[in-house]
C-alpha cells in the first residue's frame, strides 16, 4: 500500500466547539460516521486501503495538517475541540493508529476566506 502522501478535502467546515457542544445529540453522533467514510473513501482511491481491508497499513507515527477555509478565525481552543470528531474519525479508519502525541502530531491551520472547506493532509512521520 502506498502511504506517501494523501490530501482529503471535506466540503464544509468543522463545528466549532461551542457550536458542537450545543447541537442536539443526535446531530453530534452523525458528525465522526460522516468524517469516516469521506476519509475512507479517500483512502481507497489513494490506495492507502483496498475494499474490505479494515485494518490497513498502519504507519508507526503519522503527521495530520488540518487546514480549515472559513468566513471567520475561531479560536485555537473552539478549533481544536471542534475538530475531535474528525479526529476521531481518521482513527476508526485507521488513517492513524491513535491520536495521542505518541502516534500522531497535528497541526491546525485556518485560512479566511469563502471556500467553506476542510482539508486534511495526512503523511508518515
Amino acid at each position: 500500500m502506498n502511504r506517501q502522501h494523501l490530501r482529503i478535502v471535506i466540503e464544509g467546515v468543522t463545528p466549532s466547539l461551542n457550536k458542537y457542544l450545543g447541537m442536539h445529540w443526535a446531530q453530534r453522533r452523525k458528525l465522526r460516521p460522516q468524517y469516516a467514510w469521506a476519509v475512507r473513501v479517500a483512502m481507497l482511491e489513494a490506495g492507502w486501503a483496498e475494499e474490505g481491508d479494515l485494518y490497513p497499513e498502519l504507519t508507526p507515527k503519522m503527521k495530520v495538517q488540518i487546514t480549515s477555509h472559513r468566513k471567520a478565525l475561531l479560536d485555537r481552543d473552539n478549533l481544536v475541540g471542534g475538530a475531535k470528531p474528525l479526529i476521531d474519525a481518521l482513527k476508526d479508519v485507521h488513517a492513524i493508529r491513535d491520536d495521542s502525541p505518541a502516534w500522531v502530531s497535528i497541526e491546525y491551520i485556518q485560512v479566511v476566506d469563502k471556500g467553506n472547506k476542510t482539508v486534511i493532509d495526512l503523511e508518515p512521520a
